[in-house]
């Protein structure tokens, strides 16, 4: 069972992205049961190392960034056609979209867990989360942004806060060119 989207009159149920990412997730946990073929049953399917019950459901997620299996899976509804061979390569170039910052909030998780577990007692998990995440993320930029444009609010004139955040005057270029309109 899954939280798909249902089909309508005109219209056959239709998977986003993150949809079919989950099914191939958890047909990974499926295969991963129907195909244990231990002796013993407590030895079966994800009967296994916590971090290995992970991997056939991952494994199955990581075809979602290979090119000839969207070619294969990603069809127009109506037409038959494979996704175009471009949308396709944006869709691959996002893979590492946000993979530095997941990474190092995976390794703030780990630091703040190797404090909370230090030794000792008594300890104020939110004065150690709140010291080491300023330590972790000192985010300059936030707060000068927070500071000289949305702390502001309405009481300037939004190009003269946006001039002084930038230190020049505002201009579409950088807008063209994330279009890629340049």
């Amino acid at each position: 069972m899954a939280n798909f989207p249902k089909s309508t009159a005109s219209k056959p149920a239709l998977l986003k992205r993150q949809d079919v990412s989950t099914f191939f997730h958890e047909f990974g946990h499926a295969l991963h049961a129907l195909c244990g073929a231990t002796q013993m049953a407590s030895f079966s399917g994800t009967s296994v190392k916590r971090d290995f019950v992970e991997m056939p459901s991952q494994m199955l997620e990581e075809w979602l960034w290979d090119k000839e299996i969207l070619q294969k899976i990603g069809n127009h509804y109506e037409t038959g056609e494979s996704m175009p061979d471009a949308l396709i390569d944006s869709i691959i170039a996002l893979k590492t979209y946000d993979s530095g910052f997941w990474v190092k909030r995976q390794a703030f998780f780990s630091l703040i867990a190797l404090h909370y577990y230090a030794a000792g007692e008594h300890k104020d998990a939110s004065q150690l989360w709140n010291s080491l995440y300023a330590e972790f993320n000192p985010r300059a930029i936030g707060c000068k942004y927070i500071q000289e444009v949305i702390g502001k609010g309405g009481s300037q004139d939004p190009n003269e806060l946006l001039a002084t955040f930038l230190g020049r005057e505002p201009h579409s270029g950088a807008f063209f060119k994330s279009m890629g309109l340049e």
